[in-house]
């Protein structure tokens, strides 16, 4: 009981002591690069002193190999087989032993552990875990396979070459129906790994020149690597006959047929027929076309282009009849001119509407337009009045009565004195006039000159009193 306390004390000791080494426990680092290994002595009690620090290296955790020694008496010592990549922070210090390493190598991988004796506490250890990254070389392509097989076939292939850590592959569209994956991982000498993943499908002419991704991630790498993959499947031709409208009639001229292959790789040969026969002199059969100058009666039956490539041939036949006249215009070209037709006369109707239309809005306008403005006459000039005509008379015309009616007499009265020469200004009275009177006008030529017939009862009092003045005519508007 007494042995396992003391073993107990000397642990914590220990555990207590190792926190005095302040190192970083984890670091990662690209192969290639410069790497710093920090080390160094905290919170030193005193009393102590350091005689020496190293740096141990312990790659698979069983075999240690020592780095660098430092001693203030003896110098610096480093392990011969690294040669000058691992070397003291210069110039070396024992409260900070730090540790260069330049360039890392996939190698470098490991546990390195920095010992630093002092008196009287012993050695004092930290420890860093170093993970080296090497960043892989991805690749992807297709594989060429034949369509037709019974068995599943790797289509594509991703490879990721060379990395640490390993690289995980993944394929997109995710899902992809009719496909499979297979992944292969392998360490190299180095350390490094080598990661291949193929697409498997069962290859058909449906998945030609169908596009997938290889999606690589890895450490190293500062964001995932897609690579495109356009498939590839090597299938004999699938042929189509184009270029019959069923309007082949006598006498036309210079119609086609054209031979489509899809193929892969592509159709190398074209070869016509014409009722299981070669076709005749008059026709001109130049690879995937035919052309017929001029149709006869002789070219009714079928035409069949066969199509070849180095997986094999494919045909397509169409039947072609012969006619004596043309059956005039297609339906589309029909509808087409009846469309543009219907299209024109839509249009020339709305021009037609807006030009009335804005006819009809300007002449409102003028004519609004006329009533507002101020009359472009002159009235009368003032007419003075004499004894002669002291009286006035109004003419009435009317359509039943054709005499003219004398004005009621009026009087008025005198405000004052007029002095020769003015105006007088008079209070005018009038008559009632009776309910059987009528006062019956008609329109005359000249309608400026005709009194306003308020003034048909109007007239001026014979009076010695009364001096001659002036008095203009009413105007109107």
């Amino acid at each position: 009981m007494r042995r396992f306390s003391l073993l107990f004390i000397f642990v914590l000791l220990k555990g207590v002591c190792g926190e005095h080494v302040r190192v970083e426990p984890w670091v990662s680092v690209t192969v290639g690069s410069s790497l710093l290994l920090r080390c160094e002595l905290m919170d030193q009690e005193k009393g102590t002193s350091v005689t020496q620090v190293s740096w141990v290296f312990n790659p698979n955790e069983v075999n240690k190999v020592n780095l660098a020694v430092f001693n203030p008496d003896h110098g610096v010592s480093y392990a011969p087989e690294l040669g000058t990549r691992v070397t003291f922070r210069n110039p070396p210090s024992l409260q900070d032993p730090s540790l260069i390493v330049n360039p890392v190598l996939a190698t470098d991988a490991g546990i390195y552990s920095c010992e630093i004796a002092t008196y009287p506490h012993g050695t004092l250890e930290g420890h860093t875990n170093l993970t080296v990254l090497v960043k892989p070389r991805n690749t992807a392509a297709p594989v060429m396979v034949r369509a037709g097989g019974t068995s599943e076939q790797a289509v594509a292939r991703c490879v990721s070459q060379g990395g640490k850590p390993r690289a995980e592959i993944s394929w997109e569209p995710p899902g992809l129906p009719g496909f499979n994956v297979s992944t292969v991982s392998v360490q190299n000498a180095d350390s490094t790994y080598t990661v291949t993943s193929e697409l498997l499908t069962l290859p058909t002419p449906e998945i030609y020149q169908q596009s997938v991704d290889c999606v690589v991630k890895q450490a190293a790498l500062d964001k995932p690597d897609r690579l495109s993959v356009s498939l590839t499947v090597q299938f004999s031709p699938v042929v189509t006959v184009l270029g019959y409208d069923n309007n082949w009639y006598l006498g036309r001229e210079d119609v086609i047929l054209t031979c489509k292959s899809h193929a892969s790789p592509p159709a190398t040969k074209f070869t016509w027929s014409h009722n299981s026969a070669p076709v005749s002199d008059h026709v001109r059969a130049t690879d995937h076309r035919l052309v017929v100058p001029s149709v006869t009666s002789d070219l009714n039956g079928t035409f069949t282009c066969s199509a070849t490539n180095e997986i094999g041939s494919g045909s397509s036949s169409v039947r072609v009849e012969i006619r004596e006249t043309s059956l005039g215009l297609s339906g589309s070209t029909t509808g087409a001119i009846v469309g543009g037709i219907i299209a024109a006369v839509v249009i020339l109707a709305v021009v037609v509407t807006t030009f009335m239309i804005f006819r009809r809005h300007r002449k409102n306008r003028t004519e609004t337009d006329d009533d507002l403005d101020p009359p472009s006459y002159k009235p009368p000039p003032p007419k003075k009045i004499t004894e002669d005509n002291s009286e006035a008379v109004v003419k009435f015309i009317n359509s039943d009565v054709s005499e003219v009616e004398p004005l009621n007499a009026a009087y008025y009265e005198t405000s004052r004195e007029a002095s020769p020469g003015e105006m007088t200004e008079t209070k005018f009275y009038t008559e009632i006039p009776d309910g059987d009177e009528k006062l019956n006008f008609s329109p005359s030529d000249n309608y400026i000159e005709q009194l306003n017939p308020i003034y048909n009862e109007l007239s001026f009092k014979d009076s010695d009193d009364t001096h001659s003045g002036f008095i203009s005519k009413g105007m109107y508007v």
